[in-house]
């Protein structure tokens, strides 16, 4: 499971407001299950679901691509 705060930590441009509207898209597709805690702060934490996880080798593929295509142009990962 995974936090809001630490999904969009690797993407500092990233909106609160547009993950926050893509994780519900995908949650509402079933892709991502939102668990909610009511805790003084509150609380919510995704996880990936069955159909979700389907999607990790095409992730991956893309995700090698672009690292193709980086090292191909000389770019670092980093």
């Amino acid at each position: 499971m995974s936090s809001l705060t630490s999904i969009s930590r690797p993407f500092p441009c990233a909106i609160d407001k547009i993950l926050t509207t893509q994780l519900r898209n995908l949650e509402e597709e079933g892709f991502v299950h939102r668990e909610g805690y009511p805790v003084v702060s509150p609380k919510v934490e995704y996880s990936m679901t069955g159909k979700g996880k389907t999607c990790i080798p095409i992730i991956e593929t893309i995700r090698n691509y672009g690292i193709f295509l980086m090292e191909d142009a000389g770019i670092s990962e980093e």
